[in-house]
């Protein structure tokens, strides 16, 4: 029981912050070691919007992956999304594409303000700048 235990622990550690290439290294090894279903977590991958998929190869028994190009990932309907954020992203592409660097710069600005007055929840810093929202809290 204490092995298991620790077993867990250990699986707990390594799944605790890796970045996206540990993650996906840490799946493929799961999937060829059959600790993970490769259909289970390509469906998760997948409602998800992730740009990666696994594959077993049945010839040598080793763990494919594959990268999606972006423009086949399907376009994820999150409620939880907000909805400016998601029109100032769209503003910013379009202003990076344009080569208006100052469009993204201030487009970006808007993201975290908007980020920020979520985050914070209250009506009372809706209508104030990022600058003046910050000297408030700061000060609470």
């Amino acid at each position: 029981m204490a092995e298991h235990a620790w077993h867990i622990g250990q699986t707990e550690l390594i799944m605790r912050l890796p970045n996206t290439i540990e993650l996906v290294e840490i799946l493929a090894d799961m999937i060829q070691e059959r600790m993970l279903d490769v259909e289970v977590i390509n469906e998760i991958l997948n409602n998800d919007g992730c740009s990666v998929e696994f594959e077993m190869d049945s010839h040598r028994d080793n763990v494919l992956v594959h990268v999606i190009p972006n423009e086949q990932i399907d376009e994820i309907e999150d409620s939880t999304e907000h909805p400016n954020i998601r029109k100032l992203i769209k503003r910013m592409d379009n202003a990076l594409a344009n080569e208006d660097y100052l469009g993204v710069l201030h487009t970006s600005a808007s993201v975290f303000e908007t980020l920020a007055k979520d985050v914070f929840g209250s009506s009372s810093v809706q209508n104030q700048s990022l600058g003046a929202f910050l000297m408030v809290t700061a000060t609470v």
